[in-house]
This record gives structure tokens, sequence and C-alpha cells, in this order.
């Protein structure tokens, strides 16, 4: 359709309308829909050239109405990548605010870990100290006990000899 259609661009530039026309004419019959605005533009310009006044103003509105299409379906393909570039900016936005959403958990989670380490440590030193402060008191209380009891000892032993010591004085 496209090479039927640049003959009869070359046959317009050659003033052969005839042939231009049947070139047209052969490319319609065939059902390719990307060549339509070239074929409306090469049908205008045949008909100025034939001198059929209202064809060529109804095939230059037909022109101007693909032109206008072709325009309108640009545009609709930029505000389609401008909505696709939205959403992908808005996706990625997305994508970092849940990156700093998830580094702020996990910050909170590595503090969360770093107290309850300190707070473990803490109750661990507190249990020990509180076991050894304990195991010293019963320590002493067991030292003092023996001391007592030896002191007891001592002083009975003390007893028993300030008893004998007399007897001993009376038999000298």
């Amino acid at each position: 359709k496209i090479s039927l259609v640049n003959l009869a661009d070359d046959y317009l530039y050659e003033n052969n309308l005839s042939m231009a026309e049947k070139m047209l004419a052969e490319a319609e019959q065939l059902k390719h829909r990307g060549i339509r605005y070239e074929e409306a533009y090469h049908h205008t310009i045949l008909a100025i050239k034939k001198g059929e006044k209202l064809v060529a103003k109804n095939k230059l509105q037909h022109f101007r109405h693909l032109a206008d299409s072709i325009i309108n379906t640009k545009e609709n393909e930029n505000f389609a990548e401008q909505i696709a570039r939205f959403e992908t900016e808005k996706k990625q936005a997305s994508i970092i605010a849940l990156q700093k959403e998830n580094e702020l958990k996990n910050a909170l989670a590595e503090r969360r870990r770093k107290y309850i380490y300190t707070l473990t440590g803490g109750l661990l030193l507190l249990l020990i100290s509180s076991w050894y402060i304990i195991h010293n008191i019963n320590k002493r209380k067991n030292l003092e006990l023996q001391l007592f009891k030896q002191e007891e000892l001592f002083a009975k032993k003390i007893e028993i000899e300030k008893k004998r010591l007399p007897r001993q004085a009376n038999r000298v």
C-alpha cells in the first residue's frame, strides 16, 4: 500500500493524473490503516489538479480530520506517557518511603534489642551482686557464729582453768 501511494505521488508530480488515480484506487482496496493520512493527502492533490473543487474540498476536510486525529493520538500518547511517568514517580516515591520506614523499623528494633540486652545485663549484674552480698552476709554470720562458739568454748576453757588453778594452787 505504501508503494502504491508513493507511486501515486510520483504520478501526481509528473501530472499523470489517471495513473495517480489508479494507484490510489489500488491502495484503497488494500486494508492497511497506517497510510490513510498520506492517501487522503494525495486524493486531495489529485482532486485539485483535476479541478474538482467540491471533491477537493471534501478530501481536504477528510485530510484535516485525519491530521487532527493523528495530533490527538499523539497528544493522547503524550498524556499516557505523562501518566505513566507520574505513576512511575509515585511508585518510586512509595518505594523510597517504604525503604525509609523499613530503616526506621530496623533502627527501632536495634534500639529495642540494645535496651533488652542492657536490661538483661543489668538484671544479671543485680542478681550476681545480690547473690554475692547475700553470700557474704551468710559467710559473715557463719564466721560470727563460729567466733561466738569459739569464744564460748574459750570462755568455758578459761572457767575450767580458773577452777583448776585454785585446785592446783591448793595442791602445791
